[in-house]
């Protein structure tokens, strides 16, 4: 099951923090993108990077599984922050946000849903359209399941994940995911860099290629607790 393999890994990152809540993020220069941290509603310490004038339309970037908000760094450090208020997050288990090891923490669609309801409401977001790559793109649905469109006005759902659907995933997904909670570390490694890497049809350059490896980090296995499987069914 999708899902499954979601909290597993998410689990799994969640274990190189020892699943404590993390500092503030350290201050941007004035010039660069704003950080602060945002609570969910069960707790969660979610980081988000603004970017742009805060009274402009707003565009919120949620990034894919084993990411963080680096992936949107073209976008934060472009020229549309001139543009439109900027808004990305990292996601619960990812980054510099918390990283439950509780399997509860992240097999019910409503805790990614408060997430982001939670970042556009502490960002003011105004005329906001939601940008969703990969597993940011099944945030979106939740939080549309849940919260509804009235406080967006659209969403972009760029290569992602929408439903715990089999058809939606490619062949290689259940190799990638298994690879990325393997037992053995230089495994657990490979399947990192191999995963990152099939994310691009266009190879990124050789240090953008390794600021992500470094952001996303490698996953290191914990035996999921709970019944991930189950919630996943009740889900699907």
């Amino acid at each position: 099951m999708f899902l499954a393999s979601v909290t597993a890994a998410a689990l799994a990152l969640a274990a190189s923090c020892g699943g404590a809540a993390p500092a503030a993020p350290p201050a941007a220069p004035a010039t660069g993108p704003r950080t602060s941290v945002v609570r969910s509603s069960d707790g969660v310490a979610l980081a988000v990077q603004e970017a742009g004038p805060a009274d402009a339309p707003t565009l919120v970037f949620l990034h894919g599984l084993g990411f963080t908000h680096a992936v949107w760094h073209r976008q934060l450090e472009g020229a549309l922050a001139s543009r439109f208020h900027l808004v990305a997050y990292d996601l619960r288990g990812h980054g510099q946000s918390s990283r439950p090891t509780d399997a509860a923490a992240y097999a019910t669609g409503a805790r990614w849903a408060d997430d982001l309801h939670a970042v556009l409401t502490a960002t003011r977001a105004r005329h906001a359209i939601l940008v969703g790559w990969s597993l940011g793109g099944l945030a979106i649905s939740f939080y549309l399941r849940e919260h509804g469109g009235a406080a967006i006005d659209g969403a972009v759902f760029v290569d992602a994940v929408t439903a715990f659907s089999p058809e939606l995933l490619g062949p290689d997904n259940p190799r990638y995911t298994a690879g990325l909670i393997a037992q053995d570390d230089a495994a657990r490694g490979q399947a990192t860099r191999a995963f990152i890497a099939a994310c691009f049809a266009t190879p990124l350059p050789a240090d953008e290629l390794a600021a992500l490896e470094a952001a996303a980090g490698v996953l290191p296995a914990e035996p999921p607790r709970g019944d991930p499987p189950a919630v996943a069914r009740r889900h699907r």
